[in-house]
């Protein structure tokens, strides 16, 4: 101890070479020395019952660290009489070169990390301690933030959340914390906890039966039924099948629904915006009520998609995520998301070209349906002559942000907000951000062929039949490729992650029989496609392409 606490590290290497054994624990009042120099720098510091790792973790003698973990790495999980282990102390004084040097020696694979959190977890504090276990935990968290930060340990990190159940779980509060910081854990590792997380409190279920003509209507007339529950299966009416595969496809045609139904409009990028309802329907009360009940329909499938796990293909710009989850608004920014030509447009004019300008204080807005334009002032009840003098290119181009992106669509919005908030915790809001929801929401339509291969299985496939196969997957357009997919799966696009996350596990090929003028057929409830066993790559490809282009609708026993 007065070697380490001395700062002599080749002392230390000496009385290790004689015998001295690093996992002796010195009581606090057999070693008032380096109990003095721990003081001496924190009178807080507890320092009862530590090995010497302990003391020179509290005082960042690396040198001499590094001498005792050669001798005794077990050292690293020794913990004094309140669950403190030696990377404790290092944190605690804020030597985070010595928490590294520490995390260098493969600290997850020792479990001192994690005995020490399963520790703070279940040791049971007297009341006088309660400024002790606050502190306990406030390390506890700087630690794992301090490991989520370092390139070198995240990946680590996401995999510890990721596997570690039970004694060897992190703390749910502790990953809530991390969650709240963008960038420290993966998207991946976000969406396995909170549906583990959401899975352990929330289990009701519901099952519907729709028709693929009446979706939204047959989801809207079974809403009750649905309300409260986190998890829907479906069936479609009139066919066979039932269970998980129906169910992804009745997410995936959602977003097709919705678009036909005029709930939304695609943008030049790809993303969907609202449509008005007031335009549509001006004040038919009871057309007003069965679309608004469609977007909260929409609302709670949004946030169904987040906790199952299920991708609706639906690219909500940020704007409309961001509302969701009840983010601060910033309507500038939130427009040059959602519509950059007129963000520019706007934007070029400079101050002093904005007084001499005959500016519309009202916006023309187009009927989806009849393609009628209507005038819509950019204030309701339309703004002033005073107020239009006063009006600057700032205030503006906030007006018609604030017009065009919420009070546009104020009611849509709103009800859309209802049923994502009637499934989703707030407390889970403040741990996803507006562009990852957009992203899990959305999915993924670029399909990476690589990966695909990767994660295949095969089951009494020839070689030669699974190289024509990639090849003929090789060749078929982006298009071809989501028809595939959603022909195999009963998924439009992939979530985040790629095929390593798809619902149901990893996709199959198995052999199916019959002759060359038989199709391939697909089980969706297993992501399995089932190939007979053509004699040209040119037959299979003519084959798997009608099937995917003509029968990937309708569910029989294959």
């Amino acid at each position: 101890m007065l070697a380490v606490a001395n700062g002599l590290p080749a002392a230390v290497e000496l009385l290790l070479e004689h015998g001295a054994d690093p996992l002796i624990i010195s009581s606090s009042s057999h070693s008032s020395s380096h109990s003095s120099w721990v003081k001496e720098h924190n009178p807080e510091a507890p320092i009862a019952n530590t090995t010497a790792l302990h003391l020179a973790a509290a005082l960042g003698r690396d040198a001499c660290a590094v001498m005792i973990l050669r001798k005794e790495r077990r050292s690293l999980s020794t913990t004094d009489e309140v669950g403190w282990s030696p990377i404790m102390y290092a944190v605690y004084q804020d030597h985070w070169q010595t928490v590294d040097l520490f995390l260098r020696q493969k600290l997850f694979e020792s479990s001192a990390l994690l005995n020490t959190i399963h520790h703070l977890r279940n040791k049971r504090y007297k009341k006088k301690e309660k400024d002790l276990q606050d502190k306990t935990y406030t390390m506890i968290v700087e630690l794992v933030r301090h490991v989520a930060e370092n390139d070198e340990y995240r990946d680590q990190l996401n995999r510890l959340i990721d596997t570690c159940t039970g004694y060897h779980s992190l703390d749910d509060q502790i990953i809530m914390e991390l969650m709240k910081s963008p960038g420290l854990l993966s998207l991946s590792t976000k969406m396995r906890y909170i549906r583990q997380y959401f899975s352990k409190t929330y289990n009701r279920r519901s099952h519907v039966t729709v028709g693929r003509d009446s979706l939204l209507e047959d989801l809207i007339a079974q809403k009750g039924l649905m309300d409260g529950c986190t998890i829907v299966g479906a069936a479609f009416r009139n066919e066979a099948g039932c269970g998980p595969g129906p169910t992804k496809e009745m997410y995936s045609m959602i977003s097709e629904k919705a678009l036909e139904a005029k709930l939304f409009d695609h943008t030049s990028e790809g993303y969907v915006k609202f449509t008005n309802l007031m335009l549509l329907y001006g004040n038919d009360a009871l057309k007003l009520r069965k679309f608004r009940l469609s977007y909260e329909v929409l609302g709670q499938f949004v946030a169904r998609s987040v906790l199952n796990g299920l991708v609706l293909g639906l690219p909500l710009l940020e704007y409309i995520s961001n509302f969701l989850l009840g983010g601060p608004k910033n309507v500038v920014r939130d427009l040059e998301n959602a519509d950059k030509e007129l963000f520019n447009s706007l934007s070029s004019l400079s101050d002093e070209d904005f007084s001499g300008l005959e500016i519309q204080f009202y916006m023309d807005i187009p009927d989806p349906f009849t393609g009628e334009v209507r005038e819509v002032p950019l204030k309701e009840g339309g703004l002033q002559g005073d107020e239009m003098l006063a009006t600057d290119k700032k205030g503006y181009i906030t007006l018609r942000a604030r017009r065009c992106l919420y009070e546009f669509a104020k009611s849509e919005l709103c009800a859309m907000k209802r049923g994502f908030t009637s499934l989703f915790p707030a407390s889970l809001c403040k741990v996803i951000s507006a562009k990852e929801l957009s992203i899990i929401v959305g999915g993924e339509t670029d399909i990476d062929l690589q990966d695909w291969m990767k994660h295949t299985t095969y089951r009494d496939i020839k070689q030669e039949t699974k190289t024509d196969f990639w090849s003929c997957v090789q060749s078929f357009s982006k298009e071809d490729r989501l028809s595939l997919l959603h022909f195999a799966t009963g998924l439009s696009c992939l979530p985040p992650g790629g095929f390593s996350q798809l619902p149901g596990g990893k996709f199959h090929i198995a052999e199916r029989f019959g002759d060359e003028d038989v199709l391939p057929t697909a089980s969706t409830c297993f992501n399995l496609l089932k190939l007979p066993p053509y004699s040209s790559r040119d037959i299979m490809k003519k084959n798997i392409l009608i099937a995917v282009r003509y029968g990937s609708k309708g569910f029989v026993f294959s």
